[in-house]
């Protein structure tokens, strides 16, 4: 690894992409596109990832400051063009850039109150805050009423703390689990958060939990409260459209499918990763949760393993044991996880989703999709589904 970047990349950073003329006036296309040819070079020299690294930051430091500039939506197109000459070997430097750019492209219209995504663990924590949080910092408070809790075994701090401290929220809850990853089982976050209320260490009113891992907080944690409270229920949990453990409980989804489609909702289902609650209930809820759960628990690994393998796993006879099993796997046969369920699942979103329909309308889902972003198509998602629909 080299000690310091080469000088073409202060080309980039100065000539190209935090120029005085990029930042106020619109973008000079042809200085640019005569500045393609020594990026290239560059890249073509020096091709290590801690240089892919300096230019995604670089990157995000122009889209930053410009994204209220004249020249912003000349500066992402072109940021576009340069990603064919960055080196073959470089695909994950080019998916980091592209979710910089469809952020930066869609960041206008996000009114959720937590932005829930995949694309944001692509990118280093603080770049990713930047993007989506904007010019939302140190501009949000957390009502007097309310809790924001967070669970997670990390050592560091995680995106959604980094965004809360961002945008000016620092009373929040970290909820730390004794678990090493390997171990981890995401059915511990509801022991974790039934010991924090039933200990008086949570003694707002309302909470509101948020994945730590891949979401960000983007508008007033007020407007969560007023959902809950408009929709008439005390507990509203964002909403999925995967079936994932719905395998293990066909009555369950039965009775889910069949609510929905009173309000003419198709392919709906909880999504424990961000949920509004009123304190009492919820205390109430995971007294319930937690019977289905103890140190037996699948790990994270296991149970996707199980849903994975369902169909393959119903088929073996008890004495059939042609499935291959993996070595990490736990020596327990399969099934036993199945007929028992929700028993030792490790899951905590499969065990709200079990409990949902009986639980209904004190629990409901946020059919607006205004309490979490979850389902985010780009601007190129939109334009090629404008053009299929022309087709046909």
């Amino acid at each position: 690894m080299k000690g310091s970047p080469n000088p073409l990349i202060n080309t980039l950073v100065h000539d190209i992409l935090l120029s005085e003329s990029t930042v106020h006036t619109p973008v000079n296309q042809e200085l640019l596109t005569g500045k393609v040819a020594h990026i290239q070079n560059f890249l073509e020299q020096d091709s290590a990832d801690h240089s892919h690294d300096i230019i995604v930051r670089l990157i995000a430091q122009a889209l930053s400051r410009t994204s209220n500039s004249e020249g912003h939506e000349e500066l992402l197109d072109f940021i576009q063009s340069l990603l064919p000459i960055l080196p073959v070997d470089s695909n994950a430097t080019q998916e980091k850039i592209r979710a910089l750019i469809d952020i930066y492209r869609d960041r206008h219209g996000w009114d959720q109150v937590v932005i829930h995504l995949r694309q944001l663990t692509l990118l280093p924590i603080d770049i990713a805050v930047e993007a989506v949080c904007g010019l939302r910092r140190n501009k949000l408070v957390c009502p007097d009423d309310l809790t924001i809790v967070l669970i997670h075994n990390y050592d560091q701090e995680s995106l959604m703390e980094a965004s809360l401290k961002y945008t000016g929220i620092e009373n929040f809850v970290v909820l730390h689990a004794p678990l090493d990853a390997d171990k981890w089982r995401n059915s511990i976050k509801l022991s974790l958060l039934h010991d924090a209320i039933a200990d008086g260490r949570i003694t707002t009113q309302y909470l509101l939990y948020v994945d730590s891992c891949d979401a960000v907080i983007r508008n007033d944690p007020q407007m969560a409260i007023d959902m809950l409270n408009s929709q008439k229920c005390e507990l509203l949990m964002s909403v999925a459209n995967n079936r994932m453990a719905y395998s293990f409980m066909p009555l369950q989804e039965i009775k889910t499918d069949r609510l929905h489609q009173q309000e003419g909702i198709k392919n709906r289902c909880p999504n424990s990763g961000t949920y509004i609650a009123k304190t009492d209930y919820m205390l109430e809820l995971l007294a319930a949760a937690i019977q289905f759960t103890d140190d037996n628990d699948l790990t994270l690994r296991e149970y996707r393993w199980l849903c994975n393998h369902y169909k393959k796993i119903m088929q073996l006879s008890d004495t059939n044991n042609s499935l291959n099993i993996p070595g990490w796997y736990r020596q327990e046969n399969p099934k036993s996880f199945i007929s028992g369920f929700p028993n030792h699942i490790g899951c905590d979103q499969a065990i709200f989703r079990y409990l949902y329909p009986d639980q209904y309308p004190t629990f409901k889902l946020d059919f607006s999709e205004k309490l979490a972003l979850r389902f985010w198509k780009t601007r190129k998602d939109r334009i090629r589904a404008m053009r299929e629909e022309q087709i046909d």
